[in-house]
């Protein structure tokens, strides 16, 4: 995937995760009656499933949108994860070969890498 792609998909994810965030946010906030910052922090532990138990829904309705929000939130939040080191990975990649071809020389003196063989050579 070339880099304008990968900005593209990038950008796409992560604004959605922060939709999902913001949704809910003002889920929790009309459901439970909590502050904005309640709601939020209670978002943002449920996406990254570090939930520390000093905010719990209360009402049958409230149980059954965090059921539903879990699974959207949680599974796009594994999403951005993958996409974002898909990503990082991509980008690792391209500048090791860029050393290694750069320095080739150097690290196959030093014997930091093999020489590479012929292709005549068996």
């Amino acid at each position: 995937m070339d880099s304008r792609n990968y900005q593209l998909h990038i950008s796409i994810v992560v604004f959605t995760f922060i939709v999902i965030l913001i949704i809910g946010t003002f889920m929790f906030k009309y459901l439970e009656d909590w502050t904005y910052i309640q709601s939020f922090y209670f978002s943002v532990t449920t996406v990254t499933t570090v939930w520390y138990w000093d905010l719990v829904p209360t009402t049958d309705v409230s149980r059954l949108c965090l059921a539903i929000y879990i699974l959207f939130s949680v599974t796009l939040y594994i999403s951005t994860a993958a996409v974002l080191w898909n990503w990082y990975l991509e980008k690792f990649s391209r500048k090791r070969e860029n050393i290694l071809e750069k320095y080739s020389e150097i690290l196959e003196k030093y014997h930091v890498v093999k020489k590479k063989r012929e292709k005549n050579e068996k």
